[in-house]
């Protein structure tokens, strides 16, 4: 996927977040709050492992997750 397309799944995701504020007046849900969850994991993982950053540059930081019985090296 392209950095926009990702960026516009990111702007859907927190739509529904700033909806509920909107109408909730600043109440919180447990949905919104996984769309929330979602939305930084998918941030995280543009930043570190696709190196979507202007600030930080074409990067890939940190190794992919392994089996928690195995040390990575």
């Amino acid at each position: 996927m392209t950095q926009p397309e990702l960026e516009d799944r990111i702007a859907v995701m927190l739509g529904g977040l700033a909806a509920e504020e909107i109408i909730y007046e600043r109440v919180i849900s447990t949905g919104e709050s996984e769309a929330l969850e979602k939305a930084s994991e998918l941030v995280r993982q543009m930043v570190m492992r696709f190196g979507m950053s202007e600030h930080l540059g074409q990067l890939a930081y940190g190794h992919p997750a392994a089996s928690g019985f195995l040390p990575t090296y």
